[in-house]
């Protein structure tokens, strides 16, 4: 009798972790059924060598095509002006659901500061692997000031960027905050840095320039597009038509 429920057990088990298997290889491959995309997800071309070709940003309704390539799940965006958009995405990414948008706000303050904040700025891309946004600056700089009081402390950009992961970083204020103005390579004030992935190499961004002996910023749409990676034709001032 022992034996027999031991055995029993045993079978519930194995039959529990093959379901549990066929549920999680079968995630997804439904063609028609709707995923909305619970974080910004990595779309990768339909053809070898299956490389990342960009984001499909988070909130997106991707209908599933089938089972692609390299165990990944074929979706398609249909945009709102009638372009159909396909690529393959891992099925992980899509069964995710640990970093929806509300999670990542909830755990990001306005702007993280300085080398204390530096820290839990990379903590939290890690856990949401949203975009990392860092600004240097100075207190004496007027440019670094207008920067901040016309774009990155305007309450229409704090909203656009609120999933996005925020980070200032005074370079005066401490040997480690100097230590991390070297470990960026600061070359000049304000500097706008985008660190895209977790370890990615940053790329700078310009969110300032002089136009006819003023100070200026872009549109707010231009920067958010700007740390997102869909504006990269553009210099800043063809988005307001004011080259200097």
């Amino acid at each position: 009798m022992r034996g027999m429920k031991q055995g029993t057990f045993i079978a519930i088990i194995f039959w529990a972790g093959v379901c549990g298997l066929a549920f999680a290889q079968g995630m997804a491959e439904t063609p028609g059924e709707i995923i909305v995309a619970p974080h910004r997800i990595p779309a990768c071309s339909l053809t070898p060598p299956y490389e990342q070709k960009g984001f499909f940003s988070q909130g997106s309704r991707l209908e599933v095509v089938g089972k692609g390539a390299n165990n990944m799940i074929h979706v398609r965006l249909r945009t709102p002006d009638g372009r159909s958009i396909e690529a393959l995405c891992q099925r992980e990414a899509l069964a995710s659901s640990a970093r929806p948008k509300e999670a990542v706000a909830a755990g990001n303050p306005v702007w993280f500061e300085d080398s204390a904040g530096h820290q839990q700025a990379v903590e939290l891309q890690s856990k949401s692997d949203e975009p990392l946004l860092i600004f240097f600056h100075a207190d004496w700089n007027d440019e670094c000031q207008f920067l901040w009081k016309e774009l990155l402390d305007n309450q229409d950009f704090k909203n656009g960027a609120k999933n996005i992961v925020k980070l200032k970083i005074n370079p005066e204020h401490g040997q480690d905050e100097g230590q991390l103005a070297r470990r960026y390579k600061l070359r000049k004030y304000p500097t706008t840095l985008v660190v895209d992935k977790p370890n990615a190499k940053p790329r700078h961004i310009e969110l300032f320039y002089w136009s006819f002996g003023r100070m200026k910023t872009p549109p707010i749409e231009y920067a958010l597009g700007s740390v997102l990676g869909t504006e990269t034709n553009r210099k800043p001032w063809a988005a307001k038509a004011d080259e200097p």
